[in-house]
Formats: structure tokens, sequence, C-alpha cells
């Protein structure tokens, strides 16, 4: 079973259906061709990429002496600013967890994705006051970072003085 861009079920049926449909219409026999391609082919075109080098951050926090709507209108303010300026930050997403505790998921296109925000926060960066800010309302607890990085990231991150944990992919794939 397939699912099309709205999460209706379309049957393999009803696109061969459809597809014959599109072939009784006055087309070319390169047009046919062409989209009997698409057809069979886009599946493996789209669902079969990967990246390898992606990296993952879980991110345990405790918020720091604010309030929930202080913390929901920073929050948006953050991963906005990432969004908009940082190419390899994938996904960035903060989650209550507990009354006073807050996780973080953050999906990095790569390690030089993780070099680029560590340059950014640090002094001089252009993401430097919004990160102090980020550590006035947030603790960080502990960072789960899921994936392999270099050992030049591993040191940088090493140095930022929270309990850091590593662990290389094994195997999988992301869509």
């Amino acid at each position: 079973m397939l699912y099309s861009q709205t999460d209706k079920k379309i049957s393999i049926k009803n696109l061969i259906l459809n597809f014959k449909k599109v072939l009784k219409r006055e087309i070319g026999l390169k047009m046919k061709q062409f989209i009997l391609f698409l057809i069979l082919f886009t599946p493996f075109i789209v669902w079969g990429e990967t990246n390898e080098k992606e990296i993952i951050f879980y991110v345990e926090m405790t918020i720091n002496e604010k309030s929930q709507v202080e913390i929901e209108k920073f929050s948006n303010h953050y991963q906005d600013r990432v969004n908009v300026n940082e190419a390899g930050a994938l996904e960035w997403k903060f989650f209550k967890s507990d009354t006073n505790k807050v996780i973080e998921i953050i999906r990095w296109s790569d390690s030089d994705a993780i070099k680029i925000h560590i340059e950014n926060i640090s002094e001089g960066g252009f993401l430097q006051k919004d990160f102090e800010s980020y550590t006035d309302h947030y603790v960080i607890n502990e960072i789960s970072v899921l994936g392999q990085v270099t050992e030049e990231v591993k040191l940088m991150l090493l140095g930022i003085g929270v309990p850091i944990a590593f662990s290389p992919l094994i195997a999988g794939f992301s869509k």
C-alpha cells in the first residue's frame, strides 16, 4: 500500500488503473515511456536515499527558572534562527518532558554542520548572544550523540563541559 502526500491510501491496483487511463489519452510514445519510468522508479529514487553522515543529538535539559511562556517564546526564536541560518541543521525540536524538563532533538547533515554551529555560538559568532540566552533558559544535563562524528568535532563537544555519550551508527536509513 502506498500513501499520497495527503496520507490517502493508494493501492497498486488504483495506480495501475490510473496509469492505463493516462496511456489511453492521445500522448506520444516517448511521454508514455517517461510516465512509466516515473511510476516504476520514483519510489526507489526517493525511498532509497540515505545519509550515513547524519548525526542526531538527543539533549536532556532542565528549565532554568523561566516560565512556560518564556520557554516557548525562546525555543521558537532559537530554532527559527538556526533554521534560517544553518543549512546543515536538518531538524531542531524542543519537547516538554516533565514539569521543568525539556528534551531537544537535533538532526545534523554531518560533522561539518555541527562544527559550523559551534563556531556560530562561540565568541564572535553571529549566534553568540542567542546561545547566551539559551544557557539562561536551559541547563544542559546530558547530550547523546547518535552517529559518527569526526575526531575534531568530538574534541569540540567534549570541551563544552557537559556529560556526552557517543553512539556511532551500526545500521539504518533516513528518509
